[in-house]
């Protein structure tokens, strides 16, 4: 059994060293409390960012339809008035 084991190893460790990977990371590894809070505050940021990007996206919509509107009355009144 130990031998399977340790063939496994090498064969791990010798595919992890074709693929470029260093080290493995420990799944169990606890990220520190102050990473885990940057990350979540950066994430928290990005939302944000794009709620805001989506909400002038939404309004420059509702412009340009109310836009659209007005431009589709005007042609249809100089249509009927070419007429």
């Amino acid at each position: 059994m130990n031998y399977k084991d340790e063939q496994f190893k090498l064969i791990s460790e010798a595919v992890m060293e074709q693929l470029g990977i260093e080290e493995v990371d420990d799944p169990l590894e606890i990220v520190p409390f102050e990473t885990m809070t940057e990350k979540i505050v950066d994430l928290k940021e990005q939302l944000d960012k794009k709620e805001k990007n989506i909400n002038e996206l939404e309004n420059m919509i509702e412009h340009l339809t109310e836009r659209v509107t007005v431009l589709e009355k005007l042609f249809f009144k100089l249509k009927s008035q070419k007429r």
